[in-house]
């Protein structure tokens, strides 16, 4: 017998993990399944779906992130994936849509997928912020985390990979872009 093992919702779907590994996708719409998913590494602890559900991060009982692509049906190994994942977000930002983070309760560890790789989707770690003890990660957009303290108050932080010099205003657009370039392939390369 599988049991329901998580759950997430998006504004389309409902989206449920089994202890089977099974991914079903629930199109709320037309009150029909549309999308299922054997996850053949074992059951799925939790699943978080980008906001529009169109990918999501899948984390298997043995604490292994996946990513996972419902509309290719291709799952693909998070490289460097925490072993210990308190709490995943995505960049709610459209420009930053492919960004998600992965906090460790001590470090935020910022991921980029590439749903258009040569071989199938694939994802890859970009680097880490270090954020204050007693600050939780509440909400991520443009690579600026906003935090909620102890104390309830709310503070913001910008990840270290989203960071940019404060004399960028003379920096020509092409010289941007190479630089971007330059930092994706060393984090591609680690």
């Amino acid at each position: 017998m599988t049991n329901f093992s998580c759950h997430a919702l998006t504004p389309d779907f409902l989206i449920l993990g089994t202890d089977m590994g099974g991914i079903s996708y629930f199109l709320i719409e037309d009150w029909v399944t549309v999308q299922e998913f054997k996850h053949v590494a074992g059951g799925i602890r939790e699943i978080v779906p980008e906001p529009n559900g169109i990918k999501a991060i899948v984390v298997d009982v043995k604490s292994q992130g996946h990513v996972y692509n419902p509309v290719t049906d291709e799952i693909a190994p998070i490289r460097d994936f925490p072993d210990k994942a308190e709490k995943i977000l995505w960049d709610n930002s459209p420009a930053d849509k492919d960004v998600f983070v992965v906090y460790d309760g001590t470090e935020l560890h910022t991921f980029l997928v590439n749903p258009d790789d040569t071989e199938g989707i694939s994802c890859v770690r970009l680097g880490k912020t270090k954020i204050g003890s007693g600050q939780h990660p509440a909400l991520l957009l443009s690579g600026e985390m906003s935090l909620q303290t102890s104390s309830g108050k709310l503070v913001k932080t910008m990840l270290a990979t989203h960071e940019i010099s404060p004399n960028i205003s003379g920096t020509l657009h092409i010289c941007l872009g190479t630089e971007l370039s330059s930092a994706i392939r060393a984090a591609i390369c680690r």
